[in-house]
């Protein structure tokens, strides 16, 4: 339940920071309303994909706690800092 409710309260964070790089970014006058939705959806897939990661580093890491494999444990928690 607390892990619902922690990613909640990232999801909630990581939205209010993207919705507030869409703002800065369409009231920037170089950029296009075309070239500012291309950037602004791409921002999205690349937070999206690097949330991806990050979940998959930790059930893995989750899986290395479960199988005392303490050399795997390590490299994933560098692995994950390194995209945290």
């Amino acid at each position: 339940m607390f892990e619902f409710l922690e990613n909640s309260l990232y999801n909630e964070k990581k939205l209010k920071e993207l919705i507030s790089m869409e703002k800065k970014l369409l009231n920037s006058p170089q950029h296009s309303d075309e070239n500012a939705d291309a950037v602004v959806a791409e921002m999205f897939l690349n937070n999206v994909l690097l949330e991806f990661k990050r979940e998959k580093i930790r059930k893995e890491i989750d899986q290395t706690l479960q199988d005392g494999n303490k050399d795997l444990f390590l490299k994933l928690t560098e692995e994950l800092k390194k995209i945290s």
